[in-house]
């Protein structure tokens, strides 16, 4: 009899056991591989709660091996001369894998143009060294594997160049900014330079804005990078204007001579630091 009774014990121990296990709330989580917050222990997916890997420019603006400053000096072809503005559109962002071009990023957005309003992958970065930001955040992006390189435009495509500013969201680079990027007659100013060409002769700056969809450059450049699933990625964009201004006679040339020499060297002038 005892026996016996001690057997029920046991069964009924085991069996409160058993219930007090399988009465445990799930745990919710990402269940996303993909995501940056992938929860392996997760019983059961969560509402909107994942995060994906976003891609961030890290741009470091240089003459030659120098920090550009716009209160330093720099040996220009006409003299010691000095930056006052240096801006410009970046768009049209793609990793290259194996030979085969791939859209970088997932985000859209809707903006009005003059022919209606459009869907646009969101990768438009306005760069500037004006302001103390140097990381410009492009957007999400679900490609995965060994890049070979990354291209992407100086300016903007054909219909982007189309948007109106006053209609796009008031932090986005396409809209209205206090030093204009735009003009009602051509569009966007895709690159903007004022350039003191020799401080010891000149006291004036020299304006120039580069615009018209004519004027937009495709930059690829090598970039031997492992994209890892659920990780986010940083681009460490090297921009050396030495090499971008290199040879240009501000005080001789042309203003057309001049534009085309920017967009001529602006290949040569970029480059994504890979140490």
């Amino acid at each position: 009899m005892r026996r016996i009774r001690a057997k029920r014990w046991v069964i009924l121990l085991l069996w409160g056991g058993l219930s007090f296990v399988g009465c445990k709330d799930p745990v919710e989580g990402c269940r996303d591989v993909d995501a940056t917050n992938y929860d392996v222990s997760a019983d059961e997916s969560c509402e909107d709660c994942c995060t994906y890997p976003t891609a961030t420019l890290a741009v470091s603006h240089l003459f030659d091996t120098l920090v550009l400053s716009y209160s330093d000096v720099y040996p220009l072809a006409t003299g010691d001369g000095k930056f006052t503005k240096l801006s410009f559109y970046l768009s049209n962002f793609q990793f290259v894998m194996g030979g085969e071009r791939l859209q970088l990023l997932d985000d859209a957005i809707q903006l009005a143009t003059s022919n209606g309003t459009q869907t646009f992958v969101d990768d438009f970065v306005l760069i500037s060294r004006d302001i103390q930001t140097l990381r410009y955040e492009l957007g999400r992006f679900s490609e995965f594997g060994t890049m070979d390189s990354l291209c992407f435009s100086l300016g903007l495509s054909e219909t982007a160049n189309l948007v109106l500013p006053d209609a796009a969201p008031e932090d986005h680079p396409l809209a209205r900014q206090d030093d204009t990027m735009y003009t009602e007659s051509v569009g966007y100013i895709f690159h903007k330079l004022g350039v003191i060409p020799d401080t010891t002769t000149i006291s004036d700056t020299l304006r120039y804005e580069l615009a018209g969809v004519s004027q937009g450059v495709e930059i690829c450049l090598p970039y031997n990078q492992l994209v890892s699933r659920g990780f986010d990625l940083e681009i460490p964009l090297n921009i050396d204007y030495a090499t971008w201004l290199s040879g240009i006679d501000f005080v001789a040339s042309t203003e057309v001579t001049v534009l085309d020499s920017i967009v001529t060297n602006a290949t040569k002038a970029f480059s994504i630091d890979q140490e």
